[in-house]
């Protein structure tokens, strides 16, 4: 049952682009309701990933999500300004940034956790693990630039580009961008563990 909470909040997540886009559209949909709408993708991420002391990661990120996405939806209720409900990527790519930034400082870091469920000989002390962890600290740092530079992307597309941009970028190029550096950086990863 977790699981289907999960893959539902991941969903709502993708999705959260074009919903926002239909109900500013189709639905004429005020900055109340999407503020709304907001605080149920982020009540449903809460949900989801706010597991048991092995999810602490995702526990984290959640709080984060959802600390930001309450004051993002209260502007929005105040305000009646559509733009702050159009900064929910900013707020997840800000909670990203915390998390993968807070492994850095408390290792291991996120991206060595990640290569440890990969490759098994990684949890264990030998010339592997030492070669690795380094490794996986700079592949840290790469994501914690990504996520600074998205969340720049995400909140110029929130204030100043009209609906149809902000969701062409937040719902598609994002995601085609962040596909690009998973993708890449597993086959640095690959040449760099063999050599």
């Amino acid at each position: 049952m977790k699981q289907i909470g999960k893959i539902l909040a991941v969903a709502a997540t993708v999705a959260y682009p074009f919903a926002i886009l239909a109900c500013l559209l189709v639905f004429k949909v005020s900055a109340r309701g999407l503020g709304l709408c907001l605080l149920g993708v982020a009540a449903l991420n809460v949900l989801a990933f706010s597991g048991g002391r092995r999810e602490r990661l995702g526990k984290a990120r959640s709080l984060v999500v959802l600390g930001l996405s309450l004051v993002l939806a209260v502007a929005a209720l105040v305000t009646n300004n559509p733009a702050f409900a159009k900064m929910y990527p900013v707020a997840v790519n800000l909670a990203l940034l915390a998390v993968f930034g807070f492994s850095l400082a408390r290792q291991p870091t996120v991206v060595f956790r990640l290569a440890c469920l990969q490759d098994k000989r990684l949890r264990e002390a030998g010339r592997e693990r030492d070669r690795a962890e380094p490794y996986c600290r700079k592949v840290t740092v790469v994501w914690c630039c990504f996520f600074v530079l998205n969340a720049c992307a995400a909140l110029c597309t929130a204030l100043w580009a009209s609906p149809v941009v902000w969701t062409a970028y937040n719902g598609f190029i994002a995601y085609i961008l962040i596909g690009a550096l998973f993708g890449g950086e597993y086959l640095v990863r690959r040449r760099a563990m063999r050599s």
